[in-house]
């Protein structure tokens, strides 16, 4: 990762000098809507919120635990959760608000695709990954978003960007190093799980020539649910052994920096690019056609 934030640095160094060269009128959006591809990429830090824990022996049930606030904290306490996700997206968007003469301007954003998603849980006093899943580009991928902007005049402009996206899943093929299989047992997983996350950007904007950079705090919330089932099987008389894990995940964070830029290649044709750093990373970069 930090050739990637090498490289995106001195990407936006580059743009910032060719910027400075740009003597063409700031960059507008299509009249009518625009399609493109686009590219999203979240690293985060995650925490338990919740977790409970119902127990079935052969046939019989043991119940239902639920961790207590204070069990929650202390497993946070030595445990990293990391959760990563790449998506490819194709998209669609048009101006809500974009009337002559207005300086407010409406976007929105509908982009569908495919996710690969990689958890992984490590524990830190017993220096062993308990948990690691990563999955193909398989997963189901949805993003919604608006660009709320205000042109204060041609150079300087204030936006406010809400974006919301959602991931989903059901996996097999899982490591655990936690739950290890009893004597005499065969053992299988599946995880079934869904991540939605929400973030909002309030950033000031600077046009000049056919770019327009943006600056500005980040605040977003995620949710990770997940329903873990494991089986063993008494491969002697086929008593079954069934544990169900309901957890809920978070992040340890909810702010960051933000820089975007817009570049106008051509008439019809743009590109943008915006990154979030903080205790966590979020990167999202597309090429729109605009008709």
């Amino acid at each position: 990762m930090k050739k990637t934030y090498l490289l995106l640095l001195a990407s936006l160094i580059t743009v910032c000098a060719l910027a400075q060269e740009q003597t063409q009128e700031p960059v507008k959006t299509g009249k009518n809507f625009f399609v493109g591809i686009s590219y999203f990429y979240t690293s985060l830090d995650m925490k338990l919120q919740d977790m409970s824990i119902h127990t079935m022996w052969a046939g019989l049930d043991m119940g239902k635990y639920d961790l207590s606030e204070s069990e929650i904290d202390e497993i946070n306490s030595f445990t990293e959760r990391t959760a990563t996700t790449n998506s490819i997206c194709a998209e669609a968007g048009m101006p809500l608000l974009n009337k002559a003469g207005s300086p407010w301007r409406i976007d929105g954003t509908l982009s569908i695709g495919v996710a690969q998603i990689q958890k992984t849980t490590y524990n830190q006093n017993s220096g062993i990954e308990e948990y690691k899943h990563t999955s193909g580009f398989s997963n189901p991928f949805l993003g919604l978003g608006f660009n709320i902007a205000y042109q204060i005049d041609p150079k300087w402009g204030l936006e406010l960007r809400p974006v919301f996206s959602a991931t989903m899943g059901k996996d097999s093929e899982v490591t655990d190093n936690i739950n290890l299989v009893p004597e005499n047992f065969t053992q299988t997983f599946e995880d079934n799980y869904h991540t939605f996350y929400e973030r909002v950007s309030l950033l000031g904007s600077f046009s000049t020539g056919n770019f327009r950079l943006f600056a500005g705090p980040g605040f977003y919330w995620i949710n990770s649910k997940h329903q873990y089932n494991i089986e063993q099987t008494n491969i002697n008389n086929g008593d079954l052994i069934q544990d169900e894990i309901i957890s809920n995940g978070i992040s340890r964070s909810f702010i960051d920096g933000n820089v975007a830029l817009e570049w106008k290649i051509t008439a019809p044709l743009s590109f943008y690019a915006h990154v979030a750093m903080g205790g966590d990373i979020f990167i999202n970069s597309g090429i729109h056609y605009n008709f």
